[in-house]
């Protein structure tokens, strides 16, 4: 019970607030059978994965390094509207990039993998992820699309 209060209020942050959207999104979640996902994931991700899905940021856990990604998805959230590549939704995105390097240092398969399953609602579900909106995930592709093509850019003038 407390694992599941700690995950709403943490997915209030995402979504700026609580909807009838967020709970029906998360009686959904949290009724998902734990053994049926695990199943799933060792069907998906190979066993030196499993241990780096465990790095995954979960809603339903108040350690620094999920608090932080709910976070910044939640300021992304709020700019959503804005443009992909304005200085506040790039400064997050630089944030996210810096973080998934320090995580999951050079697993960039594991992260591919894991941005292809996410931008399913199907597949996310399937696994455990938190459903992020459609919106949300076209905003943040475009974001992260606007990122490495800036990079690429500068790289390329240095």
């Amino acid at each position: 019970m407390e694992s599941a209060i700690l995950g709403l209020k943490n997915a209030t942050a995402i979504e700026g607030g609580l909807t009838e959207s967020l709970l029906q999104k998360f009686i959904k979640v949290s009724n998902q059978e734990q053994d049926k996902k695990q199943a799933i994931r060792q069907k998906i991700f190979a066993a030196s994965e499993m241990d780096l899905m465990s790095k995954l940021p979960n809603v339903n856990r108040n350690d620094p390094n999920s608090l932080e990604w709910i976070g910044l998805l939640g300021q992304l959230e709020r700019l959503r509207n804005s443009s992909p590549g304005t200085d506040s939704v790039q400064s997050i995105i630089k944030r996210m990039m810096e973080k998934a390097e320090e995580e999951y240092k050079g697993n960039d398969e594991f992260l591919e993998k894991i941005w292809a399953i996410r931008k399913s609602p199907l597949k996310s579900e399937q696994i455990g992820l938190y459903p992020l909106e459609d919106e949300l995930m076209h905003f943040i592709e475009q974001a992260f699309k606007f990122y490495e093509e800036n990079s690429q850019l500068l790289g390329n003038s240095q």
